[in-house]
């Protein structure tokens, strides 16, 4: 999972097999914050 806010980017999220866990995500500053999710399998964001 990628996560990208304005000309910041970070990778937060990168395994092979299934994945459970909690993520905090970069402080977008008011701007929109973008997540790309890549994935063969189901996905859920809370």
């Amino acid at each position: 999972m990628l996560a990208a806010s304005g000309d910041d980017y970070d990778l937060v999220v990168n395994e092979i097999g299934s994945y459970e866990g909690t993520v905090i995500l970069p402080n977008a500053d008011g701007e929109t914050l973008l997540l790309e999710i890549t994935a063969d399998g189901a996905w859920s964001v809370r």
